[in-house]
């Protein structure tokens, strides 16, 4: 018996084996892309945190400037959270206009101190 495959069979064969190679290459394919497409989701989510802590700390350093201006500094952390915390339970809403324009001027004489000085 022979076992030679005739040019036909080899065709088929061949042919069955690049279809294999095909699959494989395009299923590679998918994979670099689904990679990449992670690798980019990454990189944006990484962003996002970033720009949200700068923004966080750039608050903190705010409110402590806050702090400093109204000469609360020497304050105990906890002094300073109850004082905040009474002042905030005995605030209403028609009291935030007259407050903020204390803070304010308050902003203002500190400036002009600083430019004058």
């Amino acid at each position: 018996m022979s076992t030679k495959k005739t040019l036909g069979e080899r065709i088929k064969q061949t042919e069955k084996h690049l279809l294999q190679l095909k699959a494989q290459e395009k299923l590679k394919v998918q994979k670099e892309k689904s990679r990449a497409a992670a690798a980019l989701k990454r990189q944006q989510f990484d962003e996002a945190w970033k720009l949200t802590r700068e923004k966080d700390a750039h608050r903190k350093i705010q409110l402590g400037g806050v702090v400093i201006a109204a000469g609360a500094d020497h304050m105990d952390p906890a002094e300073l959270c109850g004082v905040l915390l009474v002042a905030l339970r005995n605030l209403t809403p028609d009291k935030l206009p007259a407050l903020k324009e204390m803070g304010l001027q308050h902003f203002a004489a500190r400036k002009s101190a600083r430019d004058s000085g």
